[in-house]
């Protein structure tokens, strides 16, 4: 079978397997339906380079191949290879999110030349791109400094312009700001007002273009801190990329939904606006048992708890609980929005973008 026909017929099958069940309501913003959206972190279409070959060791052993995307292959047992740089993959990816009834993809945001960005540029050039809405997750340790920041806002909002970039009631376009590594404000005069000053040049740029303010949400593992550098940023909410795990030894998935569920209490604890986070799954084994060299192996006959990842059934019930939390609390809620972790940190923890070896249900 070619190579193409074979995507077509995985490509078939998964839109059964993913399909429209995962989001249990419409996916436009009317009726005040949630806006539900997924975090892409894009290690999976650069095989040569080094991030590729390092996701590809992480998900080698045959007792991971289930999690690899669905336009990856098996070279051996302990071998597979994962190359989802080409446009038919991700017109088949953006098909399968909106017949899931996701709205939107948060990017991870790396340097323009980084392979990080293929696939959002495959987004871009897709005829069907329009299909699918998507916006940025910024990563503060990504960002530069201030001079590299303000350098990159004409284009910012240009992008911000775009007809498939998401936006929340107001046309106000959607930012997720990751504040994954504080130690990186030393690059901005280790100072918060610095980011604020280089944040209201964004607005102020959108203002004379005619793009609304920008509806910026402050992601950070602690509420309490997340809560803290909205204000000081002149934020809209806050969130997190993943929520809080569970402690247990042996946590099964209605663990982590219920995790989750106090993860948006605490949040709405520390902030007047928030944005739940869904878990897809937590099970970290393909990175602790093959660890990338961005990531610190845990220690010899250290334990590994995991939760293992949810099926098509659990995660539409777990983004149905995020979906009927908004519906009942519009004042902590207003945008309406919802973030699912994952689309496909399928190494990491979990992700939607199922394998062609997970067989279904």
């Amino acid at each position: 079978m070619s190579k193409v026909t074979r995507r077509q017929v995985l490509g078939a099958a998964l839109a059964g397997s993913v399909g429209a069940a995962l989001v249990p309501m419409a996916r436009a913003a009317t009726g005040g339906a949630p806006i539900v959206g997924a975090i892409r972190w894009d290690a999976w279409y650069d095989p040569d380079g080094q991030i590729g070959k390092a996701v590809e060791a992480s998900l080698g052993p045959s007792q991971f191949h289930s999690r690899m995307p669905f336009f990856g292959k098996a070279t051996d047992a302990d071998h597979v290879r994962i190359d989802g740089n080409h446009q038919d993959v991700m017109d088949r990816e953006i098909q399968m999110a909106k017949a899931a009834g996701l709205s939107y993809w948060a990017y991870c945001w790396y340097p323009q030349n980084s392979p990080m960005q293929n696939a959002w540029r495959l987004h871009q050039s897709s005829s069907i791109k329009d299909k699918m809405n998507w916006c940025l997750l910024w990563q503060f340790s990504n960002l530069g400094g201030r001079a590299a920041f303000e350098e990159n806002v004409p284009q910012v909002v240009k992008w911000l312009a775009q007809t498939n970039y998401q936006v929340v009631p107001g046309k106000r376009p959607l930012i997720y700001f990751n504040v994954d590594q504080p130690q990186t404000l030393a690059k901005w005069q280790n100072d918060w007002g610095t980011v604020a000053a280089a944040l209201d040049m964004l607005r102020a740029a959108c203002a004379a273009a005619g793009v609304a303010k920008p509806y910026l949400v402050v992601m950070n593992g602690s509420a309490e801190q997340a809560g803290d550098v909205m204000q000081k940023l002149g934020g809209d909410a806050i969130s997190n990329y993943i929520a809080q795990t569970p402690k247990s030894d042996t946590p099964s998935f209605d663990d982590l939904r219920a995790s989750a569920q106090r993860y948006w209490a605490d949040m709405a604890r520390h902030a007047p606006h928030i944005v739940p986070i869904v878990m897809t799954g937590w099970d970290t084994r393909p990175r602790k048992l093959n660890t990338p060299f961005w990531e610190h192996a845990p220690k010899r006959g250290q334990p590994i708890h995991y939760v293992p990842h949810g099926s098509q059934g659990e995660i539409k019930a777990a983004i149905g609980d995020a979906a009927q939390y908004v519906r009942a609390n519009p004042t902590i809620c207003p945008s309406g929005l919802v973030l699912v972790y994952s689309w496909n940190e399928c190494d990491e923890g979990g992700g939607c973008l199922v394998s062609v070896y997970a067989g279904g249900d």
